[in-house]
């Protein structure tokens, strides 16, 4: 599983990188600003979920584009672990 959720990170840094974090961080402090001090209140609690959903979607469909399951057939891991890998990054993220 530890491999698993390494390549999720390794995906998510290559796909999302540096640019996707300082533009998320853009848009939190635009916010903030607009919404002046109760942003914080009201943005947190939504757009942190929002972003971990969408990361994790992500993930789903850069491994069928890339055909990941023809080579998790021939990896000694379940189905069963594959799925727990994926909430377990969800979790962490």
């Amino acid at each position: 599983m530890k491999g698993l959720l390494w390549k999720d990170c390794l995906t998510i840094r290559k796909k999302y990188g540096l640019p996707r974090l300082v533009l998320d961080l853009a848009i939190l402090a635009a916010l903030l600003v607009v919404l002046e001090g109760t942003g914080a209140l009201v943005v947190s609690p939504l757009l942190v979920p929002l972003e971990v959903t969408s990361m994790v979607i992500s993930l789903t469909s850069f491994d069928e584009t890339w055909k990941w399951d023809k080579y998790a057939a021939a990896l000694p891991v379940s189905q069963a672990e594959i799925v727990k890998s994926r909430y377990a990054f969800a979790l962490l993220m």
